[in-house]
């Protein structure tokens, strides 16, 4: 199959980006691991958003991204090739992509011992709560009356993404199991999209709310639930609340295949565009994002690919005269995008140097480091870059 762009990950960012793509006019293949599409929307319902919007979102997303090719339970495989020629393999299949867009999101995975617990029963991971609040029956029998908590800011500091997920999960427990609801965190962040109306909300429904003042609520185990020491802001004497079940913020770790991405950055949120030329980043994968930011983000990545699809017709590439080639190997060592290789030419009968023109960025490293003058650029030749050297870089 041979598109231009390949997105990987069907999660809000994933089809965000695929439908904004396929109004920008392009053919898009969407690649996604698991068996439906929706990543967490679907995963773990009412952790983005509240559970019926939700589905809303997830059925209106999938209906822009229609016209996209979608390749459910295909992983993304390996990656060889660049800009303009990505091939890439996705379980029975092979992909030819113009540019990569990776949506594939991150793994949630509850850390216990970050907040000086064991693993437990009535402890419980925020994307754990979410799944159990999917399950009518189960969560009555758990939560129904009961007294939850849920302590922020431990696993995943000053985390939006889970701050949101914390504030839409319990105004589900509150609202429909009736449990009593308790907060723990050292801030409250409500600046996401529709987050300030959500703790109104809250605390209407009498959700409480505890924010340390630089000293964490301490937790420990009891012989039926966990115990609770909350400092109050303006200091004095810690607050102890017997509670039921606790729920905790998560570690994250990216959902990244096992590809070249080039050497890491260590800010990823950056821009969308990775070490690679070609392979662009989005969603919960770049940045701490709650839903509406995935969405924006799905649809900046779209442009910004799109934009570098538009680029690649005029590239400048190398192009290897056979019969002058020496076979020194020099452009192999030296090329920086490893688009060099020694190869057979059947024309002139013999191996010499081969330029994989999807690799090539026309850098012309290999021009100048050739010793027997075999290499050009396509679209630059070596009259006119005298030329151009000649008269001071001006050109008529």
């Amino acid at each position: 199959m041979k598109v231009e762009v390949a997105v990987v990950g069907a999660g809000p960012s994933g089809l965000s980006c695929a439908a904004a793509l396929v109004r920008l006019g392009r053919k898009v293949a969407v690649l996604e691991a698991a068996e439906a599409t929706g990543g967490t929307l679907r995963a773990a319902p009412g952790y983005l958003a509240p559970a019926a919007e939700g589905r809303t979102r997830l059925q209106t997303l999938q209906a822009a991204a229609g016209p996209a090719a979608l390749l459910t339970g295909h992983p993304a495989g390996s990656l060889s090739g660049g800009p303009g020629a990505f091939r890439l393999e996705a379980g029975n299949r092979r992909l030819t992509a113009g540019a990569v867009v990776l949506a594939s999101g991150v793994r949630r995975r509850l850390s216990p011992a970050d907040h000086g617990l064991e693993p437990a029963y009535n402890l419980l991971g925020l994307s754990d709560m979410a799944r159990l609040l999917a399950d009518p029956q189960a969560s009555l029998g758990r939560l129904r009356g009961r007294r939850v908590a849920f302590f922020l800011d431990v696993s995943a500091p000053d985390s939006l993404r889970q701050q949101a997920a914390a504030m839409h999960l319990g105004i589900a427990v509150r609202r429909q199991l009736a449990a009593e609801v308790l907060w723990f965190g050292r801030d409250l962040k409500v600046a996401g999209d529709g987050l300030e109306a959500r703790y109104r909300e809250a605390r209407d429904l009498g959700v409480t709310f505890f924010r340390d003042a630089g000293r964490p609520p301490m937790l420990t185990a009891t012989a039926g639930g966990y115990r609770v020491w909350a400092w109050p802001e303006e200091g004095g004497e810690p607050v102890e609340v017997a509670i039921d079940l606790a729920v905790l913020d998560e570690r994250e770790e990216p959902c990244l295949p096992q590809w070249d991405l080039g050497p890491r950055r260590e800010n990823s949120r950056l821009g969308h565009r990775s070490p690679r030329p070609g392979i662009f980043v989005t969603g919960s994968l770049r940045a701490d994002l709650d839903l509406e930011g995935c969405l924006v983000d799905g649809v900046a990545a779209a442009a910004v690919a799109d934009a570098f699809l538009r680029g690649l017709d005029g590239l400048v590439r190398a192009e290897v005269d056979a019969p002058r080639c020496a076979r020194c190997l020099t452009c192999v060592r030296l090329c920086p995008h490893r688009a060099m290789a020694i190869a057979w030419y059947r024309e002139a009968d013999r191996a010499a140097a081969k330029v994989d023109k999807a690799a090539c960025r026309g850098c012309g490293v290999c021009v100048a480091a050739c010793p027997a003058l075999a290499i050009t650029l396509t679209t630059c030749p070596d009259e006119d870059i005298y030329r151009q050297l000649e008269s001071g870089g001006r050109t008529t």
